[in-house]
């Protein structure tokens, strides 16, 4: 090994031997190089290896789609463009038409409150005394109430019930019938002046002219009947 023998000259062998030599040595290098990257990489230890990253052109960024055309809508498009109420959605209350107007009918008995009165509690024996007629409605809702002066009458009696007085005896009123509105608490008051004279329904008696006394004083609207009223003569 150390003498080589041939028919070259023993520098070209040696030149050769050193050629060998360092393509060995290199061969090894390499692959010692391999091999300890390889270690490095399962030992964790960093690497120079660029990430991969992808930039966007700003025309392409202005291109992306609106969150509102990525999600769908939640109403269904035959829902929304015809106006029916989604599935689940509380559907909004029908209005409620309403009710025709009621022609008031006629006011029954039980309807009608009637009051009668004087303009004061005492009179003098012989004066003309200022009575009223309070006709009310006190039912729930208007109707119609014939007060025809002819239906409307003022009584005056004696303590015991006797008839002294009543105000159609001697000067009936003409029955024109007068069908009239009342609505619910509505009053008509009417009015008439007694002569402070006894009567009777065919006024053909002699008429007297009452004394002092408590007497009781009586209204008539046809078949209403008003509470008694006391009335003092002095």
């Amino acid at each position: 090994m150390l003498h080589p023998i041939g028919r070259l000259p023993s520098q070209i062998y040696w030149r050769r031997r050193l050629l060998v030599g360092i393509v060995v040595a290199l061969a090894f290098a390499a692959g010692w190089f391999f091999i300890g990257g390889a270690s490095g990489e399962a030992d964790g230890v960093a690497t120079d290896v660029p990430t991969e990253t992808t930039s966007r052109p700003p025309s392409e960024e202005q291109a992306l789609p609106g969150l509102e055309q990525i999600v769908p809508s939640l109403v269904p498009a035959e829902a929304a463009d015809s106006g029916t109420p989604a599935a689940g959605s509380t559907p909004a209350p029908a209005p409620v038409p309403e009710p025709e107007p009621v022609e008031p009918g006629p006011c029954p008995d039980e309807a009608i409150g009637l009051t009668v009165g004087s303009e004061f509690p005492e009179y003098a024996a012989g004066s003309k005394p200022l009575l009223g007629l309070n006709v009310t409605n006190i039912g729930a809702v208007p109707c119609l109430r014939d007060l025809d002066l002819a239906l409307q009458t003022w009584g005056l009696f004696a303590a015991d019930g006797t008839r002294l007085w009543g105000s159609n005896d001697c000067y009936p009123e003409p029955s024109v019938p007068s069908s009239t509105l009342l609505a619910p608490g509505q009053v008509v008051t009417f009015s008439i002046i007694w002569s402070g004279q006894t009567s009777e329904p065919t006024c053909t008696a002699q008429r007297q002219e009452l004394g002092p006394g408590a007497y009781i004083l009586r209204g008539y609207l046809g078949t209403v009947l008003s509470p008694d009223v006391p009335l003092v003569l002095t």
